[in-house]
């Protein structure tokens, strides 16, 4: 594969906690996928999180850059685990 030089526009500051750099990763993780042609299984395992968690360390910013809105997250010794916290309108 020859090189790939590109450039990211991000909206989200970085160096403020709000998850900049778990953005980054998920990107990453989903170019890296398509350009290598692999695909990841959707339901059940969780695979983008998973992988996105193991490089972040914790699903803390990871998980709401997947699925959105407030996520609170537990490991449960083999894998991570999400679970979307409903917050008023």
């Amino acid at each position: 594969m020859p090189p790939l030089k590109y450039h990211i526009v991000s909206r989200i500051p970085y160096a403020r906690g709000l998850g900049s750099s778990s953005a980054a990763i998920v990107a990453g993780i989903i170019a890296g996928l398509v350009l290598a042609g692999h695909r990841l299984p959707v339901w059940g395992s969780e695979s983008l999180l998973q992988i996105a968690a193991s490089i972040e360390g914790h699903p803390d910013n990871v998980a709401p850059v997947i699925y959105g809105g407030f996520q609170i997250g537990i490991h449960n010794g083999t894998r991570w685990l999400t679970e979307r916290v409903p917050t008023p309108p």
